[in-house]
């Protein structure tokens, strides 16, 4: 029984209260420092709330909390693609610097660097990781080599004053 509107209403303060539920159980487990526990409850939060940038960052920090540091850079990489896709640049900027403090060879993160930094005119620290992500090139194999020749094409477009890159390219 109830409108349509009354059971949607009672649908979302349910999803809201088991959310807020997981939160507060994942808070305890992350005061007891039992970080495998925290991660465990934070899967759940994540079935939840999969689209928000916020929980898959924090879900990254707890894998890193949890000893499992590549989970983590998967978390932050699809983190920061949130950011980027709703337009929080700063946001998705230092989530790929954090990336680096964990994976300091991580070509998605240099990339993405080099791209942000000169669509926001800061083409000094762009240019550098344009360099990073291309002394890095010798790991690129198989299908993976068609998408890196397009963003070296794209670091020309994005860099052509750069005497170091189009050296690199």
């Amino acid at each position: 029984p109830g409108t349509m509107e009354s059971r949607t209403v009672f649908a979302g303060v349910c999803h809201l209260s088991k959310l807020s539920q997981l939160k507060q159980d994942a808070y305890q487990a992350g005061k007891k420092k039992d970080w495998d526990q925290a991660v465990s409850i934070y899967e759940k939060i994540l079935e939840l709330e999969k689209n928000n940038p916020t929980v898959v960052n924090e879900m990254g920090d707890l894998c890193l909390k949890a000893g499992e540091s590549s989970r983590a850079v998967t978390h932050f990489l699809k983190a920061a693609s949130k950011y980027r896709k709703t337009g929080l640049l700063n946001n998705a900027v230092a989530i790929y610097k954090k990336i680096l403090r964990h994976d300091p060879d991580n070509l998605n993160a240099h990339w993405y660097l080099a791209e942000t930094r000169a669509s926001q005119g800061l083409t000094h620290e762009g240019e550098e990781h344009g360099l990073r992500f291309l002394t890095s090139s010798e790991e690129v194999s198989g299908e993976l080599k068609e998408i890196f020749l397009g963003r070296c094409r794209e670091l020309f477009a994005l860099y052509p004053e750069s005497k170091a890159l189009l050296e690199q390219l």
